[in-house]
Parts: C-alpha cells; structure tokens; sequence
C-alpha cells in the first residue's frame, strides 16, 4: 500500500468516526432522491417553527389585548417585521408542566426596549428572546402558545428507539369559565309631585342584580329585580259659615277632609356590559354598561271626609256627613340607564342614572350599590 493509499484511508476513517459522534445537525442534509432528509434540532429542545406554527403566533397577536404595555406591542411590531422579511429564525420550545404549549421567539435579534440580557444567536430561547402572548393577561401563559411538540428536550447522547410506541401527550386545553357577580344598590327615583296628597315626587327603593362572565372576555351580562316606594298625606280643616239664610253667621260647618297617598311599585330589568381591567391579573378596572327594564307602579289613593253642622258650638242632631273612597290605579312604565362599573380586588362599585317614562310623563332615576367582583386567574 502506497504511502498516499494510506493517508486517504485514514483521513476517510477520521471523517467517518466524526459523522458517527455528531448528535446535532445544524441543517438538514441532502439525501439522494427518495431518501428521507433528516429534520434540524436544537439544543435544549428549540425546534425551527413550522410555517403553520408561526402562523398561528401572528394571528394570535394580530387582535393584542386592549391595554397591553406599549413595551410588548412595540417589541411585537418589531418582531413582525423580522418574521414577515426573513430577518429572523422562529424557534419554539416545549414548556415543561404545560404539554401542549411552546415558548416562541426570535433567535439572535435584537429588543426595541433594554433588557438585562441579550438576545444571542445559540440555538436557545433565552427570556429575553420570547414573543409575548398578547392576547393572555395571565402572567403563567403570557409567553405560551399552542403547539402539538412534547414538553421534553432531547438528550446530547445518542438515540434511543423506545420498544413500544409512545403516543404524544394531550395538548392542555384552557376551558372558559364563569365568574358570577351578586350585588345590591339604592335606587331613587323623581317622580312627579301631587300637592293635593302632600307626596314630593320622591320614591326609594333597592335592588338585587347578578351579571355573569366568561373569563375569556370583558364582555357581562345580568340581571336585575327591583322594589320602590314613597307616601304622602294631607289632612284638610273644614270651616265654612253660613253667609246666606236666616242663619247666616250662626250656622258653620266643621269637620276634616283626609287625603292618603301610597306610592309603591316593582321592576326587572336587564344588564349588559364590558369591563375593561387596567392591570393584567384584572384587579381593577371600569366597566361600561347600559341596564334596561320595565316598572309596574300602584297608586292607592284615599280619601275620607267628616263634617257636621255647629250652630254656637252646638252640633246640630243629623247633619253629619262622612264619605270615603279608596282607588288603586297601575301604571307601566320603561326606563334605560346607562352606567359605570369601578372594578376593586374581588369587590365592584356601581353607579347608574337615566329615565323612566310612561310616554306621557318622564322621571329621572339613579342606582347606586356594591356588588362582588372575583378576579380571573
């Protein structure tokens, strides 16, 4: 063997025993036609997403929560550009505790915003390299997104092919649920005043609402039942001498007249709303809500009357007179009140006004009240 055969062979040997030690493949290698091509793997389980996958990234951000920090949106508008020129590697990495969710992000580009690391072109999805999920306010999933690769990364040893199948672990499905929200308010309501009763218009009352909502929206929706009510009366002195007849100026009436009013009423009614929270874990926020609803009134009105004729304080033997009347009258009404809701931890201040009316007459209403509000984990 010639002095040149024997370095050929051993230079081919290196090369073999190198190909057969390499655990990663920086890019897939070309196969002759029909064979299969090996996939690129990362380190530390960060794979290059899948056309798909980062497809799924973009429409999740497309429609970004209304009061995200302007940091994340700005960082996220930066990211897009580089994903849409191809100025960027998209690596995904399975989050270990949540099969089924991936960390995203850009590998080797730069934040718009400091951070206290780099973003280093490694292979590796350091925090500050992730692509915030702009759609979740929960700090636990606001770097995760859906994918279908396992929580595990590979191992730098070699291959081990299992005896038995292995079927891929369920992706965790976040099934919505609902948060119910209890609460009581004072209502008042100026309805028309009625002298000859001695009522000023003025009609109180309470109410029990309940409004529901999914925790993957702002959106609520409710109810409310409400009870009101208000009196008024007038007692009349009688005194009316005689100023005809041959007993003018002896003979008078006396007596009283009784005017009672009982005002009362009840009503249900009909909430929808959208809460917008100011801070992520939504502890506070305000809500914008419109409430309306139908009222049924009853007026009781009575009236009693008693008198008799006095000649010289002497009552005179039968002329007493006493009437009575007693009338319930219904009356429906409708109102609308818009209104705000103030959003605290687990507890929500209300407070509303608008009109009701009979169309024939209007009456200004206010609610105000307290109800308890959970916050969405």
């Amino acid at each position: 063997m010639t002095i040149e055969n024997k370095i050929r062979n051993i230079m081919l040997g290196a090369a073999l025993f190198a190909a057969s030690h390499n655990t990663f493949a920086s890019e897939p290698t070309a196969k002759a036609q029909g064979e299969v091509v090996i996939p690129r793997v990362y380190k530390n389980g960060a794979q290059e997403a899948t056309e798909e996958q980062i497809t799924y990234i973009i429409e999740t951000n497309e429609y970004p929560h209304l009061l995200m920090d302007q940091d994340s949106l700005q960082d996220w508008y930066q990211q897009k550009k580089l994903i849409n020129g191809n100025g960027a590697t998209v690596l995904i990495q399975p989050v270990q505790g949540k099969p089924g969710y991936c960390v995203a992000g850009l590998n080797g580009k730069p934040q718009l915003f400091p951070v206290l690391d780099k973003r280093t072109n490694d292979d590796e999805l350091e925090k500050s390299e992730w692509i915030v999920n702009l759609s979740k306010i929960d700090s636990d999933y606001q770097y995760n997104f859906l994918c279908d690769l396992k929580a595990e990364a590979p191992k730098p040893t070699a291959p081990v092919v299992p005896t038995t199948p292995i079927s891929p672990d369920a992706p965790k499905v976040e099934l919505p649920y609902l948060l119910f929200s209890p609460g009581a308010s004072y209502l008042q309501i100026f309805a028309t005043e009625d002298e000859i009763y001695n009522f000023g218009g003025n009609l109180r009352g309470g109410s029990l609402s309940l409004t529901v909502q999914r925790s993957d929206t702002d959106w609520y929706w409710g109810g409310r039942i409400l009870g009101y009510f208000g009196s008024g009366s007038n007692l009349i002195d009688i005194n009316v001498p005689a100023t005809e007849g041959p007993l003018a100026g002896q003979l008078v009436m006396l007596g009283k007249n009784d005017h009672a009013l009982t005002h009362s009423g009840v009503g249900l009614g009909s909430i929808f709303g959208y809460m917008i929270p100011f801070d992520k874990e939504g502890r506070f926020g305000v809500g914008l809500e419109l409430e309306h609803g139908f009222m049924l009134d009853f007026d009781n009105r009575k009236f009693t009357e008693s008198s008799a004729h006095y000649i010289d304080g002497n009552v005179l033997e039968g002329s007493n007179i006493s009437n009575h009347s007693d009338t319930i009258d219904m009356q429906l009404y409708t109102y609308l009140t818009p209104g705000l809701r103030f959003k605290f931890p687990v507890v929500c201040g209300t407070i509303s006004g608008g009109a009701r009316t009979d169309f024939s007459d209007v009456d200004g209403m206010i609610n105000a009240g307290i109800a308890y509000c959970p916050n969405k984990e």
